[in-house]
C-alpha cells in the first residue's frame, strides 16, 4: 500500500492556478476545459485531489485497487479528454460505480463532488423512494423528468425547465419498494427510465452507485432499465477482492 508522500512528485512545480479545477460546467452538467486554466495537466489534478481527499478524509487510502478508479473519475470530471480516450471514458455519459459495500464509491464521487466545485447533486435512493411513499408520483417527477431549475417567466404561473439538473443516486438497490395509497412502484427503475428519456433528447446526466453486481442489478431493475444505462453512464466496477475501508 503506498503512501501519500510517495503519490506526490518531488520538486514539481504546479502548472494549474489556485483554482483546483478551472472548468465550466454547462447547463447539462458536463465540463468544458477552461483553456486559461490550463487544466490539461492531468498528472497535476490528479496530486491535488489526493492531497484533498486527505485533508478531508484523513483515512484515506489510495492503492493498486481504487487507482485506476480514480484517474478515470478524474479524467472524467476535469474534461480531459486525451485521458477519457486512454482510460476508456465517454465523458458525454454519466458515471454507474458498482462495487463491493465499503470499498469507497460514495466517498469518491463526495470528494469529486467538491473538488469540481458541486456539478451534481448527492440523494440516497432510498430517500427517493421514501419520499414517494409520502407524495407519490409527483416525486418521481422531481428527479426524473422535471429534473430541470425552474425559471419563472415574470407573469401568470408559467415556468420554464431550464438548465438540467445532474443527480447521483446513491446506493441504488438498498432502497425498498415503495407504495402510495396502494400503487406498488420499482421508484429507481421508474426514474432511471425518466432520466433515459431526458437523456436521449436533452443530455441530461445521470451517475449512481450501487453494491450489486451486474446480474443482480438486472434482476432488481429488469433488462429494460440495465439495457438503456449501458447507453446512459460509463460503468466503472471496482474488484470485487477490494476490502472494506470503513472502521
Amino acid at each position: 500500500m503506498k503512501k501519500l508522500s510517495d503519490l506526490i512528485p518531488k520538486n514539481h512545480s504546479p502548472t494549474l492556478p489556485k483554482n483546483p479545477a478551472s472548468v465550466r460546467w454547462t447547463t447539462a452538467s458536463r465540463c468544458e476545459a477552461d483553456v486559461s486554466g490550463n487544466i490539461q495537466d492531468f498528472d497535476e489534478i490528479y496530486r491535488r485531489f489526493i492531497v484533498s481527499a486527505h485533508q478531508q478524509v484523513p483515512q484515506f487510502v489510495v492503492d493498486e485497487m481504487n487507482k485506476p478508479i480514480i484517474q478515470k473519475l478524474l479524467a472524467y470530471f476535469s474534461a480531459n479528454y486525451s485521458s477519457c480516450q486512454t482510460l476508456n471514458v465517454d465523458p458525454k455519459k454519466g458515471l454507474l460505480l458498482m462495487g463491493p459495500v465499503g470499498c469507497g464509491k460514495t466517498t469518491l464521487m463526495k470528494l469529486c463532488w467538491d473538488f469540481f466545485n458541486k456539478p451534481f447533486r448527492i440523494m440516497a435512493s432510498r430517500k427517493i423512494s421514501q419520499q414517494f411513499a409520502q407524495e407519490g408520483y409527483p416525486a418521481l417527477f422531481r428527479y426524473g423528468s422535471q429534473s430541470y431549475r425552474i425559471k419563472h417567466l415574470g407573469y401568470g404561473p408559467i415556468v420554464y425547465y431550464d438548465q438540467p439538473i445532474a443527480y447521483c443516486l446513491d446506493d441504488v438497490g438498498v432502497e425498498p419498494f415503495a407504495k402510495h395509497f396502494g400503487n406498488d412502484c420499482n421508484v429507481i427503475a421508474e426514474v432511471l427510465l425518466d432520466r433515459y428519456e431526458e437523456f436521449a433528447s436533452r443530455g441530461l446526466i445521470t451517475h449512481l452507485t450501487t453494491n450489486l453486481d451486474t446480474q443482480a442489478f438486472t434482476q432488481r431493475y429488469h433488462q429494460r432499465v440495465r439495457s438503456r444505462l449501458r447507453e446512459m453512464c460509463n460503468l466503472i466496477a471496482f474488484p470485487t477482492e477490494i476490502p472494506d475501508r470503513r472502521k
